[in-house]
């Protein structure tokens, strides 16, 4: 599948993508924030989705996801936690760490709680997809 040598004139074009490589590494580096998107407010990965916080999260406003966010996404609201959905590099990193089971890529938000994903997008001011 991939090639026992990589030519070194070519490393360039290897397709290395950090939201792949960061959890797997088990490094929870922070990255600078001009890393985060492509600019011009556009993701940095053409297929990025989200994570979204829910129901759950409301009132309760631990901060666990937040300490181990490498990019600083989660951001505190008046009732609950929003990770900004163009910062976001879907790591996953935060959706163990919440204690009441809060957190859920955008595309797999349980239906009864599908009113979240407009409330975390209109929180920060973005178009939803």
């Amino acid at each position: 599948m991939y090639p026992a040598v990589v030519d070194a004139s070519t490393w360039n074009s290897v397709p290395i993508r950090l939201e792949n490589v960061l959890p797997r590494a088990g490094v929870p580096a922070k990255l600078p924030p001009d890393s985060r998107t492509a600019g011009a407010g556009r993701p940095l990965f053409e297929d990025h989705m989200t994570y979204i916080i829910t129901q759950p999260c409301i009132d309760t406003k631990d901060a666990s996801c937040v300490d181990v966010c490498p990019v600083d996404c989660i951001y505190e609201g008046e009732d609950q936690y929003y990770i900004h959905p163009e910062e976001c590099i879907d790591c996953g990193a935060c959706v163990p760490e919440c204690p009441v089971e809060a957190i859920f890529p955008d595309d797999e938000v349980p239906e009864t709680w599908n009113e979240f994903i407009a409330k975390n997008y209109l929180y920060f001011d973005v178009p939803a997809p």
